[in-house]
């Protein structure tokens, strides 16, 4: 139950961290004058990315309230649409629909960009300011311009005619009318299962390798040959899940953004976690009595980082169905005792899947 929770709870914080990178926008208020002589104001927010990127956002108010997130269309909506995955809006405008992908739920976002050439004028000259996405949410629309090489602090210039741009943009969408009213994006419910699914996998992941170095045992025998075997059934469980994923949220405007995190992060991270969960449930149901045999050294190894020693014990073969010899971790205490040629002492047992593993540390042997 412990473990369950610890997964739970490392999900929850991914998929909070992934909804507030996408639509959360906090930046510092600035006031200037714009070209026609209006006194405006605009948010600024920038985070560096990697060693030498930025993060630039850029946003003003936007009293309408509107939601929508718009991108350059790329080769993954092109083939999510050709699948009919997601309820992409379209304008009408063949070259604008063809260049980007507007994912909203709000009903007046598609009206307001097919009755309105200014607006998407507005948007072409946004992008080619640089922007990578343009996004309304939570009473704002902003725009996001990532620049992987380049820190170099944005001029004033720069800053005005961008926030010119996006005060024309709010200007282009009509008045808020009692009649047609934005309704809640609930998007996010329809998302839950999938990215639970797959930020559930990437914790599982993740907890699994933290903890692996404190528990090394019980240990697979052979754990290469263990996946090898596995790894067709858990790739199986995995394209279901995300058939079924897809399935789920076919319909919706957003399905684009999740199935690209779940392609992305959440499919690997199944995969290997089928494995993993495979290899416990071997050892967690295994039945058969524990076996007890003397095994002797081949070779031994040290593995060697900045804060830490790990040691090895290379074994023979235990088991007549093992191709091969094992590689154990042990204590520094096993290690200093063991000799090569020498026997140590081994408790295994047959899994429930039938992989053998070994149960505890092996025992150094002394002799009498």
């Amino acid at each position: 139950m412990i473990w369950l929770g610890f997964v739970a709870v490392i999900g929850a914080w991914v998929m909070w961290r992934n909804h507030r990178r996408l639509h959360d926008f906090e930046g510092e208020s600035s006031q200037y004058t714009s070209t026609d002589g209006r006194g405006l104001r605009y948010e600024l927010s920038q985070a560096n990315v990697g060693k030498t990127g930025i993060l630039r956002k850029i946003g003003v108010h936007c009293p309408q309230s509107l939601e929508f997130d718009l991108s350059h269309e790329d080769i993954f909506s092109r083939f999510l649409e050709r699948l009919a995955i997601g309820r992409e809006i379209l304008t009408r405008d063949r070259r604008f629909d063809r260049t980007y992908t507007v994912q909203s739920e709000d009903p007046r976002v598609a009206p307001w960009l097919q009755q309105s050439a200014a607006a998407r004028r507005q948007i072409d000259s946004l992008f080619r300011e640089g922007a990578r996405r343009i996004v309304a949410h939570g009473g704002r629309i902003w725009i996001e311009i990532h620049r992987s090489g380049d820190r170099i602090k944005a001029s004033q210039a720069e800053l005005k005619r961008v926030a010119d741009q996006l005060h024309g943009l709010v200007a282009s969408v009509p008045a808020a009318d009692e009649n047609r009213q934005g309704a809640p994006d609930r998007w996010w419910a329809r998302a839950m299962l999938p990215l639970f699914l797959s930020n559930g996998a990437l914790a599982l992941c993740i907890g699994y390798f933290l903890s692996r170095p404190f528990q090394p045992y019980p240990a697979h025998l052979s754990a290469p040959d263990v996946y090898k075997t596995l790894a067709p059934f858990s790739l199986v469980i995995t394209l279901a899940l995300v058939w079924t994923c897809a399935w789920w949220i076919k319909d919706s405007a957003r399905a684009r953004v999740v199935l690209g995190e779940l392609l992305l992060v959440g499919m690997p991270c199944l995969f290997i976690a089928g494995l993993l969960l495979a290899t416990d449930l071997n050892v967690a149901l295994a039945s058969g009595p524990v076996e007890i045999r003397d095994a002797k050294v081949v070779s031994t190894a040290t593995e060697k980082t900045r804060r830490s020693r790990s040691y090895f014990l290379f074994l023979e073969q235990l088991a007549p169905d093992q191709p091969h010899g094992m590689r154990l971790k042990v204590s520094n205490v096993t290690y200093a005792g063991a000799a090569v040629d020498k026997p140590v002492r081994v408790l295994w047992k047959r899994g429930a899947l039938g992989f053998p593993f070994v149960v505890a540390e092996p025992e150094v042997i002394n002799a009498p």
